[in-house]
Order: structure tokens, then sequence, then C-alpha cells
């Protein structure tokens, strides 16, 4: 089953987003990189719903994001 991914984490080099994108839409998977410009969790969540998985390339989470988005995203493979 394919899904929607959100790669995060502008700590790492743009290449590397940008390899890992290429990776995930060879193997079906839609993928988007986004860089994460506030510090707020509601935003962030706000900005991931709708996505199945999240990559974070070096991004820290709040706890409260993965609350706020449970049940909304599942193992792909």
């Amino acid at each position: 089953m394919n899904g929607k991914v959100a790669i995060l984490g502008k700590q790492q080099p743009q290449y590397m987003r940008v390899n890992m994108k290429k990776l995930l839409e060879a193997r079906g998977h839609s993928a988007d990189i986004l860089d994460m410009d506030t510090r707020n969790a509601a935003d962030w969540i706000e900005e991931l719903k709708g996505y199945d998985a999240l990559i974070t390339a070096g991004e820290k989470f709040p706890g409260v994001v993965f609350d706020g988005l449970a049940g909304s995203l599942r193992l792909l493979s």
C-alpha cells in the first residue's frame, strides 16, 4: 500500500532530502519535502495532517505533535 510521506529536517543537506524523495517516489509513494518554519507544535500538527508517514532527518518533534497525529500515521512498506 502506497502513501503520502512528509520529509522534514532542515538540519540535513537538501540533496539528501531530495534523494530520499526520489527513492520513495520510485517505490510508488507520494513525498513532500517540508521546511517547518515555526517551533509551534500546533502549526506542525496542522501542516502534517494528511500524511501517512514522517521521515525526520534530524528534526526533533515535541510529543504533542505525535499525539495530535494519532490515528493519521501508518506503517508504509
